[in-house]
């Protein structure tokens, strides 16, 4: 039986603009972000090395999960080194819910611009499409066959980095609840949840994993 680790990225840099409505604007990974999943890597790795040295890492390409991603490969390699040099594969199936015209701007912006699409996507944010952009469900559906694939190609446990909207919508699906459900998986950043693949393909929700 596989295992897989679903990570979700650091705390990014943010800037000065207030909350925004982040998708697949490619924001870095703050210097706290960067400390504490380098902290987790290490907790992860004195708890669970076997597991992590045999297993295939990969992540969204945005950059605050590759950054994620090596930050917590550097601490688990401090406790275990043959970890110091394993690559970590980017795909972009396991990228952010895109938010089309939406995306990077203040949620006091959008409240202002739109203030109608607003209250409706708060209403329903799974099946909800901003212009130009994906719905919850979508990148729920299209994060979960990626994993799916990899999953059966590699034969390997996996680690994978992400981000809260696209991999907590797919655990919705995969627990056959509505994507409106995205917000009860990984509620903070650096969130770890445990998933196993049966010898038949079958993915099921584990549990939550925290290392301090």
């Amino acid at each position: 039986m596989k295992r897989i680790w679903l990570i979700r990225h650091g705390k990014p840099e943010y800037g000065t603009e207030g909350s925004r409505c982040i998708g697949v604007t490619d924001l870095p990974l703050s210097g706290e972000g960067e400390a504490a999943m380098m902290r987790m890597g290490l907790r992860a790795a004195e708890h669970e090395g076997s597991f992590l040295r045999g297993a295939v890492f990969c992540s969204s390409p945005l950059r605050r999960a590759v950054s994620s991603g090596e930050a917590f490969l550097m601490g688990a390699s401090q406790a275990e080194r043959e970890l110091k040099n394993t690559a970590l594969a980017r795909i972009s199936g396991f990228s952010e819910v895109d938010l089309g015209s939406w995306d990077g701007l203040s949620f006091r912006e959008i409240r202002e611009r739109f203030p109608e699409e607003y209250r409706l996507r708060g209403e329903s944010p799974g099946c909800y499409r901003t212009p130009g952009g994906e719905t919850l469900e979508e990148a729920g559906h299209r994060f979960l066959k990626t994993l799916q694939l990899l999953a059966e190609d590699t034969g390997k446990d996996l680690v994978v980095f992400g981000h809260s909207g696209a991999m907590g919508a797919g655990l919705s699906i995969l627990e056959h609840r509505s994507a409106d459900g995205y917000r009860n998986y990984f509620r903070s950043y650096g969130g770890i949840i445990q998933l196993s693949m049966e010898e038949g393909g079958k993915i099921f929700r584990v549990d939550e994993r925290v290392f301090i």
